[in-house]
């Protein structure tokens, strides 16, 4: 696959190698060897009288004897006598024959094989894409066996409680898949997907609102200027606070936190009802504040991306590019990369290889694809969407006058865009390529 992986983990194999077993195991056998022959001195110097023959049957034995030896040694601990280290050469040989067969097992598997997305498509399979958390739980193993025996790959679910194993990934909900619900007057929790996969309709709309909410909330943070009152302090005594984000917000206030959702910690359904108390009392607080008209002079606030950056034609290539249409600051978030979110499965069967799908399409936290492109593989047509950040060109460096760069957003599949450093009026966006 070619399409950007904003995080892409390598997986790094250690082998251990054999040369070393090879010499030592020759010089075991010259020992074991030598060792016979000083036997066999001795036993003659004892009994001076008695003849010994080498018969066939006789070099056979000792042979066996040696060999016997050898083999008693070589499940021994031998000493490398250049570092002085024991070498227990076949529990090495036996450890790895059984990594590379994990290694193996493993490579066989879809990158998409985890406890999580088990559960997430059966959900998915689900013709109410709604379940109560034992039902999905036997689902979800169920799928599990049916997978391992198509692919022939382990499952995933192969502890000695894998109930458990499950609850615990709806309840944890790390990587944000399932939204809990307990509907009226039923005891156990029920569980729907976060987003539906594959959906361009719901993508635009909430793509769209993502921008709505960005021009209104952030942006006048970003481009505005304070207005100073008689209570204005000097901005070497102002401490601006982070702003507070949950899964509905759009961006924060300081790029360089680490983003993430509010499932990251590990987090029991008592704290989920807990932290909702906790919003709504946020919500409230920010409400009474007073508006950003009166804090604020809004004058130069860009309303949409338009007023920030256009797209134009690069001469002679038939090509495009993205330039600022006025100096934007470092650290500025510009807008959303859109996509139709989509199982890694789903893209590989529906879109490997077709048109430029690859190439425009990004991956939310290395998991869920975000696919900006049509049934040929090609960019929808801007009457449907329009994402200037598709047009976009890549560099490998910063030093190559990359200049934006794309962050995983705290809304799931949200990717956000951000400037790498000051970017010039009429100078082009250039994407530092992951």
């Amino acid at each position: 696959m070619t399409w950007t992986d904003i995080s892409s983990p390598r997986l790094v194999l250690q082998r251990t190698s054999n040369r070393s077993y090879e010499s030592t195991a020759e010089t075991s056998n010259t020992v074991a060897i030598n060792n016979g022959n000083k036997d066999n001195k001795k036993r003659k110097a004892e009994s001076p009288t008695q003849a010994t023959v080498a018969t066939p049957t006789t070099m056979a034995t000792t042979s066996d004897s040696n060999s016997n030896n050898i083999d008693k040694r070589q499940r021994q601990s031998y000493v490398d006598t250049t570092t002085s280290r024991p070498m227990i050469h076949q529990t090495n040989n036996n450890g790895n024959s059984r990594r590379r067969q994990k290694v193996q097992e493993n490579s066989n598997a879809p990158r998409w094989h985890s406890q999580s997305y088990l559960l997430f498509l059966a959900l998915r399979q689900h013709p109410t894409k709604s379940l109560p958390r034992t039902d999905l739980i036997k689902a979800a193993l169920v799928l599990d066996e049916k997978i391992s025996k198509e692919r022939n790959v382990p499952r995933v679910f192969r502890g000695k409680t894998p109930t458990n194993s499950a609850s615990a990934i709806l309840t944890n909900n790390i990587d944000g898949y399932f939204v809990p619900f307990r509907p009226h007057g039923s005891r156990c929790m029920h569980f729907k997907l976060a987003f539906n996969p594959g959906n361009l309709k719901d993508a635009i709309q909430e793509y769209t609102l993502w921008e709505t909410r960005l021009a209104r909330e952030e942006w006048p943070l970003y481009f505005g200027k304070q207005k100073r009152t008689e209570e204005t302090l000097p901005s070497s005594l102002i401490t601006t606070d982070t702003m507070t984000t949950k899964t509905t917000n759009t961006t924060v206030s300081d790029p360089s936190i680490t983003f993430s959702t509010t499932n990251d910690n590990e987090m029991t359904e008592f704290d989920a009802f807990l932290l909702s108390k906790r919003q709504v009392k946020q919500q409230q607080q920010q409400s009474q504040s007073p508006p950003l008209e009166e804090k604020f002079d809004l004058t130069n606030v860009p309303k949409t991306w338009h007023d920030l950056l256009h797209v134009v034609a690069v001469d002679g290539g038939g090509q495009q590019k993205l330039v600022a249409t006025r100096l934007i600051p470092k650290g500025t978030p510009l807008g959303f990369y859109f996509g139709v979110p989509m199982t890694t499965d789903e893209f590989d069967s529906l879109k490997e290889g077709v048109g430029n799908a690859e190439a425009f399409s990004v991956k939310y936290k290395g998991k869920t694809v975000l696919d900006p492109t049509n049934d040929q593989g090609q960019l929808y047509d801007k009457d449907i969407i329009y994402c200037p950040f598709h047009y976009m060109r890549k560099s490998s460096s910063v030093s190559q006058n990359a200049n934006t760069y794309l962050l995983d957003g705290p809304v799931l599949n949200q990717i956000i865009c951000w400037t790498q450093r000051d970017i010039d009026e009429g100078e082009e966006l250039i994407l530092l390529r992951a």
